[in-house]
């Protein structure tokens, strides 16, 4: 259910709403730079960077394996997701998905913790690749991204790395050297 939110999608002639479920075997957190109780985790514009006012959703197991997947996401006061009208939308399988309008980009490291490649996250968790512009969606290249240790999340302006118990780094300013932005 699109990372257990509810959603409002918006086009000119229809609103669709996903009713939020809770879910006690899942915490949801939401991260962005507003600064309204809805948001988890916020990063303010301290150096003239852009961050999207609502970036994404992270969703973890309680239990183990302890997974978390990641999700985009334009969230409003009640913790719903709201893509506007303008934001691209589309239908899969008698389920809506959608994109935010600045993104939310994800590389996974390769073996050696080598740069993977960039890809995006729609709000149900789709995997797609880069979109060549604002108004159109990258090709599916899978589900259900599932954050690994360093995995590098892009919020349009903040680069996060998700970090795990598995093993520390001993150099983390050489690795991040290795990873480009997006």
């Amino acid at each position: 259910m699109c990372g257990q939110s509810s959603m409002t999608f918006v086009t000119p002639v229809t609103t669709v709403i996903v009713e939020y479920a809770e879910d006690r075997n899942t915490d949801m957190f939401q991260i962005g730079r507003s600064t309204g109780d809805e948001i988890d985790y916020v990063f303010d514009d301290f150096d003239g960077t852009t961050v999207s006012r609502f970036a994404c959703r992270i969703i973890c197991q309680r239990s183990p394996p302890y997974t978390a997947h990641i999700y985009a996401a334009g969230f409003d006061s009640e913790k719903n997701i709201f893509l506007g009208p303008d934001a691209v939308k589309w239908e899969s399988h008698g389920q809506m998905d959608g994109l935010t309008t600045n993104g939310v980009l994800v590389m996974q490291p390769l073996p050696g913790f080598t740069p993977g490649p960039w890809r995006e996250i729609s709000v149900c968790g789709s995997v797609l690749t880069p979109r060549e512009s604002p108004k159109t969606k990258g090709k599916r290249v899978g589900s259900e991204q599932e954050l690994v240790d360093g995995t590098l999340i892009d919020l349009c302006g903040v680069t996060l790395l998700w970090r795990t118990t598995e093993r520390p780094i001993k150099n983390l300013a050489a690795m991040l050297k290795n990873f480009p932005r997006y």
